[in-house]
């Protein structure tokens, strides 16, 4: 099912959800950016023979590596979606985005409850979840995707 979406200037264009394979894809490569961040910081770390913080002298605090990690591969998703019009790197190399199922831009609601249901849909049932949500609904949507309102398009 094709989702329409009307431009300002009364033309309805066409989009076909995002096929799954693509949003796989998209995941894997994802975690491969993902991967690659980890593993940069792990290297910081080595070469700096395991000192574990970060001093921003300025400020008179240090910094934990693993929230030098941490933070940004658990936001990764959100803050990508929602700063780089719902897409991913890993969308991005695939041209799918995350879009409003009338076509529109999400809001940040929207992106924050489709990352809120990110574990219970892809980390904790190994996607299987989301999986049959995305091959059963008629839209390509996951349960995020479902609750929020939003799915996956092609760009192509």
């Amino acid at each position: 099912m094709a989702i329409e979406v009307q431009t300002t200037q009364n033309v309805t264009i066409d989009y076909e959800p995002a096929g799954l394979g693509n949003r796989v894809l998209a995941y894997l490569i994802d975690i491969v950016v993902i991967g690659i961040w980890v593993l940069g910081w792990v290297s910081i770390y080595a070469i700096t023979d395991g000192d574990l913080f970060f001093v921003a002298e300025e400020y008179g605090m240090t910094i934990p590596l693993y929230i030098i990690i941490a933070a940004p591969v658990s936001f990764y998703h959100l803050l990508f979606e929602y700063y780089n019009h719902g897409q991913s790197p890993g969308k991005q190399f695939l041209k799918i985005r995350v879009v409003k199922v009338d076509g529109s831009k999400p809001s940040f609601g929207a992106y924050l409850l489709r990352w809120l249901f990110r574990p219970f849909d892809i980390e904790s049932s190994n996607g299987l979840l989301g999986i049959v949500m995305i091959v059963s609904t008629k839209r390509s949507q996951r349960l995020g995707d479902f609750l929020a309102g939003t799915t996956v398009i092609s760009l192509k």
